[in-house]
Formats: C-alpha cells, sequence, structure tokens
C-alpha cells in the first residue's frame, strides 16, 4: 500500500485563505446577540463600611458607537432606621462630569444622590467615580444606580442593592441572570 503524498505550503495556504471567512462570519454573530440584550450596561457594587456605604463599579458600552451616558448613585435610608445620611464625598471622578451631588447635613435627610455623565467609547467600559454617602452605623435602606444613554441604545439598569447598618457583615449576592450583578450588604 502506498501513502499520499504530503500537502504542498501551497496547497495548505490556500485552504487557509478559503476557511478564515467562515472564522470572521462565525465571530460577528455573538457580538450581535450582544447588542440585543443591552447595549450600555453596569456592574454595581455598592460596600457598607463603618461610617456610610461605598458605591462603585463599571459601565460598558457594547454598542457600535460612542454613547454619552449619565449615571446616578441613590442612598435611601429606609424610614423605619432611626439613622440619616450625614454627609457625602468622593475621591476621583475617573473621568465622569459632576452634574448633581447632594444630602441634607444632620438634619434628618433620609436620601442622598450624586449624578455624572461622560462618554463611553464603542466596545469599551468606564469605572464609576468612588462615591461614598456617610452614614450613622446604625442605619440602614437601599442603594441604587441608574443610567441613561440616548436612543437607539438600549440600556440595563442593574437591581437596586439593599445595605443593612455597618455591623452587618456584608454578602455576595448570587449571579443575575441579566448582563448585570449585584453586590453588597444586607440586613439580617
Amino acid at each position: 500500500m502506498t501513502t499520499p503524498p504530503a500537502p504542498s505550503r501551497r496547497a495548505v495556504l490556500r485552504a487557509t485563505a478559503w476557511t478564515a471567512p467562515a472564522v470572521v462570519v462565525v465571530n460577528a454573530a455573538p457580538a450581535f446577540a450582544a447588542s440585543v440584550a443591552g447595549d450600555v450596561t453596569a456592574i454595581f457594587t455598592p460596600t457598607r463600611q463603618i461610617d456610610g456605604v461605598l458605591l462603585s463599579g463599571l459601565v460598558t458600552n457594547s454598542a457600535s458607537s460612542d454613547l454619552l451616558v449619565t449615571a446616578s448613585f441613590d442612598v435611601a435610608v429606609d424610614p423605619a432606621s432611626p439613622d440619616t445620611v450625614l454627609n457625602g464625598s468622593y475621591n476621583d471622578l475617573n473621568g465622569w462630569t459632576l452634574t448633581y451631588f447632594n444630602w441634607v447635613d444632620g438634619t434628618g435627610q433620609k436620601a442622598a444622590r450624586w449624578a455624572g455623565s461622560r462618554v463611553i467609547a464603542a466596545g469599551a467600559g468606564a469605572p464609576l467615580p468612588d462615591i461614598t454617602m456617610h452614614l450613622a452605623s446604625s442605619a440602614f435602606g437601599t442603594s441604587t444606580l441608574t443610567l441613561t444613554a440616548p436612543a437607539p441604545a438600549v440600556v440595563t439598569n442593574p437591581p437596586a442593592v439593599p445595605f443593612g447598618p455597618s455591623g452587618v457583615q456584608a454578602r455576595r449576592a448570587a449571579p443575575q441572570p441579566s448582563p448585570t450583578w449585584g453586590t453588597g450588604a444586607s440586613q439580617g
């Protein structure tokens, strides 16, 4: 029995050239499928600390063009909590333009908000600023991240995340089936 001759380098290159376009087509399909779920998504991470709630995260733009994204962090102290928002601070805006930052210092305020905006390049992500809403140690409530972007972009906002008093140990939430995830402390 005779063995067939090995293929020449030219034959191997010709076969490779014919198969390469098929690989590109296969890789292009998931990018289109991801854009259906949401062009703008976020990972939102509120962390309960002794003196407040540190809000941080990452916003991702999977659209095919740059988008001006606005974001707002809201902290709402539960009406049943005896404590209030004391004040707020941030370390680095990470390229976001500050548009609003407010609380009422020590006068019974049960809510605080930070808002900002920035352009996020197509296919890129941008870290959110690290914002701390300072609370009394026994305060509990909910923290929320809300995103907006111009139409026709589809925005998927992460769910609100509860926070407990500072003595309560933080627990990670189970991964959500959507492209967003939430972590943070909870009551009890």
